[in-house]
């Protein structure tokens, strides 16, 4: 898949002993949960425009992969990534 501004990039793949696939992807500062969570809750103030922002980059980085045939079939806020990714760093997801 190309580089894309808005798709965590996948660095490799592969399978461990036969049992687990794995994803090393980019490493983001913070997931759209963390952002969501973020500070005690009571006084979270929420910038609309900020939310539209983050809503329209995440329906370009999914329009992107759907015109390309692929599927993203885990969405959540967990794995919605955002802000700045860190050169180097990256995470690693198993699956079973």
């Amino acid at each position: 898949m190309e580089k894309n501004d808005h798709i965590v990039q996948v660095l490799r793949h592969g399978w461990l002993d036969s049992s687990f696939y794995y994803f090393d992807m980019e490493l983001c500062d913070l997931n759209l949960e963390q952002y969501i969570l973020r500070g005690d809750e009571s006084s979270i103030t929420y910038d609309i425009n900020k939310l539209w922002d983050i809503f329209r980059e995440i329906t370009r980085g999914l329009d992107y992969i759907h015109r390309l045939h692929h599927v993203h079939r885990d969405l959540k806020p967990r794995n919605g990534s955002l802000f700045h990714v860190r050169p180097g760093a990256y995470e690693q997801y198993y699956f079973r």
